[in-house]
């Protein structure tokens, strides 16, 4: 029987890549409209439909869904609320976009409906644009996981086909939390070090 306990498991993906794409990194998890229309989205828009993607997300975030219904935490005038983006899966990003922000903006005005915010089987908190480098979420019951999102930072890595012998890179720290009760350590591990994948190489997904 598995025990009661949660992990947090930690990794710093490089985010160069996605950072050329027309993404709105620093803004709040409203999104904008989709850059198909000449415009920015916001990151956590960018990951719940990546989340999505990754098939490890609908095996073991909550066995008892049957699809990807992903929360993307709000911050509202009375408190965090985490309205859900149902059936991810079946959407692309324009539409994710739209629904995020219309959620979101529901949550400010206090005006979502229960089943608006009830249930959901993976959260992402993204406090990167209050320059929070990395912090540990908590799980939201009865979901199993939930993903924290820091800010981007720079840093000098060792670099020995570059004159200097070193470089300028991008990491973005994260924290994954899981119930062990349903989420084996290990198989979070391999879910992080997928996302890890996915952002680092994020045209994979637009394919």
């Amino acid at each position: 029987m598995k025990g009661r306990g949660s992990s947090g498991l930690k990794d710093s993906p490089d985010p160069s890549h996605l950072l050329r794409l027309p993404l709105n990194l620093t803004s709040s998890p409203t999104p904008h409209p989709t850059p198909s229309r000449g415009e920015r989205t916001s990151l956590s828009s960018y990951l719940a439909s990546r989340f999505a993607r990754c098939s490890m997300a609908r095996l073991f975030a909550n066995p008892r869904y049957k699809q990807a219904d992903i929360c993307v935490a709000v911050a509202t005038p009375t408190g965090l609320i985490t309205p859900i983006i149902k059936n991810v899966g079946s959407k692309g990003l324009a539409s994710i976009s739209a629904e995020t922000k219309s959620l979101a903006s529901k949550a400010r005005e206090g005006k979502l409906k229960p089943e608006e915010y009830q249930g959901g089987t993976f959260t992402v908190s993204n406090l990167g644009m209050y320059g929070i480098s990395q912090f540990t979420a908590i799980i939201n019951p009865p979901q199993s996981c939930i993903l924290a999102i820091g800010s981007t930072e720079s840093k000098l890595v060792l670099a020995p086909e570059e004159e200097r012998g070193f470089k300028e890179s991008k990491v973005m720290k994260v924290t994954l939390s899981s119930d062990h009760r349903t989420v084996d350590g290990a198989v979070a591990a391999q879910w992080l070090k997928a996302f890890k994948e996915y952002m680092e190489q994020p045209l994979t997904f637009m394919l």
